[in-house]
C-alpha cells in the first residue's frame, strides 16, 4: 500500500513540475530580447563599416583606416561599448565615443538612445541573425553602411 501512495505523490509532483514550466514562456517581445543580447563589432575581424557614394562605391573604409564600433546590448536593455574612429574630429584628433545608453527592440528594428552625438542613436538598426545593419544618409549623396557582427 505505500509504494502505491509513493508513486501517487511522485506522479502529482511530476504532473505539477510539467503544469508549472509552462509558465515560463517567453512572451514574442521577450523572445526578440533574449534572442538580440549579445557583443556586436565591426573591427578588423568582420564586420562593415565604411561610406558609400550614390552608386554604392566605397568612398572610404573606416575599418581599413583603423576604426572600429562595438556595441554590446545588455538583456536589461543597457548597452555599452565604444566607437573610434582616428583622427576624423575636426581637428584632426582621434574620435573616441562612449557607447554607454539603452537600446529597443521593435520587430526586427533596434533603436538606441545615448549621449554620445554619432550617427547610432539617429539611426534604425536592422537585426537579421547575428548582424545588426544599418545605412545612414550622410551631406552630400553619401552613405554610412555599417554591419555589426555577433
Amino acid at each position: 500500500m505505500r509504494s502505491i501512495h509513493k508513486l501517487a505523490v511522485l506522479l502529482l509532483l511530476a504532473t505539477t513540475s510539467v503544469s508549472t514550466g509552462c509558465s515560463d514562456s517567453l512572451s514574442p517581445e521577450e523572445q526578440a530580447i533574449q534572442e538580440a543580447v549579445g557583443d556586436y563589432v565591426a573591427d578588423n575581424s568582420g564586420g562593415i563599416f565604411r561610406i558609400e557614394n550614390t552608386a554604392g562605391n566605397i568612398v572610404q573604409d573606416l575599418l581599413a583606416a583603423g576604426s572600429r564600433l562595438r556595441l554590446k546590448l545588455n538583456a536589461d536593455g543597457t548597452t555599452e561599448g565604444q566607437m573610434f574612429i582616428p583622427g576624423s574630429s575636426e581637428n584632426g584628433d582621434d574620435f573616441d565615443a562612449n557607447m554607454a545608453g539603452r537600446w529597443s527592440i521593435a520587430g526586427t528594428t533596434i533603436r538606441f538612445t545615448q549621449l554620445a552625438d554619432t550617427f547610432v542613436k539617429d539611426t534604425p538598426f536592422e537585426k537579421d541573425g547575428d548582424t545588426l545593419a544599418s545605412h545612414s544618409n550622410l551631406s552630400d549623396g553619401l552613405t554610412l553602411v555599417t554591419r555589426l557582427v555577433r
